[in-house]
């Protein structure tokens, strides 16, 4: 196992973070400095210290889902006027100590977000070379028209950033209300909402039903619940 993937998985920090540690010679392996991004190590024999202390992996990380509400914050940090997502997964017993979130959605978005320990699977799903989808509901005032679902799909620019969807599909148009799927690859800070802005159309939900193959399923607004067996070997299979 490689070193950086070797202290990752010990919960300590991020692969990235791991690398800086090594190249700053702060990890020891066998008691011996080690700086080369590429030395590896084998878990049932080698001690791996950083910064004198001895760090091992974790022997089994958590995985859950939860539908985060609108109005909740993808934070970490208390809020004075929000409830954060880990507090409300905090009321529900889950200790939220060493998690960290996977799909954050902004203040008055809803859906599904991903909460993990496994520090190799929140960069693999953030890694654009993963291409892992996010699918999403958006529900908007008044209609789309051909040259709207063009401009989506071929991009809009907005603050200097080209942005666009990788997939859209009209859902359902009813009293002057449609409900549009779009799907994304890598999106940017507030992303969908940035598009429809910029075509001066206003949402009144968006809400994330996918994650790769994670879905939201008949979870229920607020409730978080462990990965089931299927969604775990699909999550393992990415963080590979």
């Amino acid at each position: 196992m490689r070193i950086n993937k070797y202290i990752a998985s010990t919960g300590l920090c991020s692969r990235r973070k791991a690398d800086e540690l090594i190249t700053a010679g702060k990890v020891r392996v066998n008691d011996v400095v080690v700086t080369a991004l590429g030395v590896r190590v084998d878990p049932e024999k080698d001690r791996v210290s950083v910064e004198g202390t001895q760090v091992q992996p974790t022997l089994s990380h958590r995985y859950y889902k939860y539908y985060k509400q609108r109005g909740e914050v993808s934070s970490n940090r208390a809020q004075s006027d929000s409830l954060t997502v880990f507090q409300a997964i905090g009321r529900q017993g889950i200790n939220s100590r060493g998690l960290k979130l996977i799909g954050r959605l902004d203040k008055e978005s809803e859906g599904l977000v991903l909460l993990t320990s496994d520090n190799s699977l929140v960069e693999a799903i953030a890694h654009p070379r993963r291409k892992v989808p996010k699918i999403y509901r958006v529900t908007i005032l008044g209609q789309l028209l051909a040259n709207d679902l063009s401009k989506i799909r071929h991009g809009v620019r907005d603050e200097d950033e080209k942005l666009a969807v990788d997939a859209l599909e009209i859902v359902s148009f009813r009293d002057g209300v449609t409900e549009v799927a779009c799907t994304l690859h890598e999106g940017k800070k507030r992303h969908l909402r940035r598009i429809f802005r910029q075509l001066h159309k206003f949402v009144r939900k968006l809400k994330r039903t996918h994650i790769g193959e994670i879905q939201l399923g008949d979870l229920e607004p607020g409730l978080v619940k462990p990965l089931s067996a299927i969604e775990l070997k699909y999550i393992r299979g990415i963080s590979r």
